[in-house]
């Protein structure tokens, strides 16, 4: 951050946290203070030059003797390029998705959940629930795609129509890959993308 080790000391912690992360960062410190642990918390930080850095903290309270040990590390660069690929998404309209075969959870990227009209926040998709999304003409080929893609591992680019949550039409463009262990399919991945207004100039 740019100060001397007795800059640091002389001021609170929080003071050197980016005004609008500070109510999460005391929430997560309070948390700490009670022993609990926390991994990969990300906070902005304010640098004696005025630059803001992104640090990832690790940390483990040990509240009997009154210490917590803390790592943290500079994520900066990491999160100017996972700014610039959401942004780029948006402009592309493109977004990701994975099915993990190990705990049996299908992630979707924000983009992906603007596609559908779901919320982020509180709508977790399901393989089901995502197959249901395609039109009813267009369900049992997105399905048997994704089912040939794990038996065989033959990675597939398909056009579809689904039907958002608030019962819009839209044409999507998916890709699908597999990845193997051992023989066996652990996860599908790819990407999402909304095409709508490609199909309609088509036609």
């Amino acid at each position: 951050l740019g100060y001397s080790l007795e800059e640091l000391l002389s001021r609170p912690i929080k003071s050197f946290v980016h005004k609008e992360d500070r109510i999460q960062t005391e929430k997560t410190q309070n948390n700490l203070y009670s022993g609990g642990n926390i991994t990969n918390f990300e906070n902005r930080y304010v640098t004696k030059e005025g630059k803001v850095v992104w640090l990832s903290w690790t940390a483990t309270s040990l509240p009997e003797q009154e210490i917590i040990f803390a790592v943290a590390k500079n994520i900066t660069e990491e999160k100017s390029l996972r700014e610039l690929n959401r942004e780029v998404g948006k402009l592309a309209k493109i977004g990701s998705w994975e099915m993990s075969f190990v705990d049996q959870r299908l992630f979707w990227s924000d983009e992906v959940h603007r596609i559908h009209e779901t919320d982020p926040s509180s709508f977790v998709p399901t393989l089901d629930t995502a197959i249901d999304f395609y039109r009813e003409d267009f369900r049992q080929f997105a399905l048997s795609s994704f089912e040939k893609c794990i038996e065989t591992g033959e990675s597939y680019e398909i056009e579809a129509v689904i039907v958002t949550s608030n019962n819009k039409e839209r044409w999507v463009r998916t890709t699908a890959k597999a990845e193997y262990i051992d023989g066996a399919c652990v996860r599908v991945y790819g990407s999402f993308q909304d095409i709508n207004e490609r199909k309609q100039a088509e036609n």
